[in-house]
């Protein structure tokens, strides 16, 4: 059962992808449960199909060669980018929820059950994918109005790799979380950066004019009776005779 996507009538048959995500060992001075994607060798021979139809620009090759390797990531997300820059969004969407599904299915059970706490990282290739693939999504929800799926995608893909943020959520996760109206998502997320110590990669995220103005905003709407600020000031008053 998929939790990111709901499989649609008409796809092709999930059977052998040659996608997998296998527990790994933790990189150097770091703590977690962490998980890499492993690509067969039946895969990666789609994977050159797939490199030497899109050398030449022709995206009805790369349509061809889906139709041999109908769950290969890069060529979905390919033909889910173009599609969607021709405004054609829901065929681009589908693209893009079949990677999400191939993808979904490759996760073990430990990874699955601990979404949220489980790590990946950017440095291995293939891991990019997941992360790629992620975040296209995030935005794709956020432009249907979707914003409080957004928002928990944005939590997900900010939970696979904390201190690197790779693909920059921290940029967008408080415009989808006021939109959202998960206030406290954001004083949490502030307050956490304010905290962290200078060596903290991370450490100036609560500077950031988007957390800035995100926090006031947050705090605003938190307030037991919030009122809108004057309109009047005291430059706009008219001087006494």
């Amino acid at each position: 059962k998929s939790s990111l996507v709901t499989p649609r009538e008409g796809w092709p048959a999930l059977q052998r992808t040659g996608i997998s995500m296998r527990a790994c060992d933790a990189p150097p001075h770091k703590r977690g449960a962490y998980f890499e994607l492993v690509l067969d060798e039946d895969y990666m021979q789609g994977q050159h199909m797939f490199l030497a139809m899109a050398a030449t620009h022709d995206p009805q090759n790369i349509l061809h060669m889906l139709q041999h390797h109908p769950w290969n990531l890069d060529a979905l997300l390919q033909m889910s980018d173009m599609y969607s820059q021709m405004g054609e969004q829901q065929r681009g969407c589908e693209l893009l929820e079949r990677a999400l599904f191939a993808l979904e299915m490759a996760f073990p059970a430990a990874f699955s059950s601990a979404l949220g706490s489980v790590r990946l990282s950017y440095l291995h290739q293939p891991n990019r994918l997941l992360f790629s693939a992620l975040f296209r999504q995030l935005l794709a929800v956020g432009r249907r109005g979707c914003a409080r799926t957004a928002t928990e995608l944005a939590k997900l893909i900010l939970s696979l790799a904390p201190d690197e943020d790779p693909v920059g959520v921290l940029l967008c996760i408080d415009h989808y979380a006021l939109r959202s109206k998960a206030f406290e998502l954001v004083l949490n997320l502030h307050d956490f950066y304010l905290n962290t110590p200078h060596s903290h990669p991370h450490h100036h995220v609560a500077w950031m004019p988007n957390f800035a103005f995100a926090r006031a905003l947050a705090r605003w709407h938190l307030a037991p009776n919030p009122s809108p600020p004057s309109s009047s000031s005291s430059s706009d008053q008219q001087p006494s005779a």
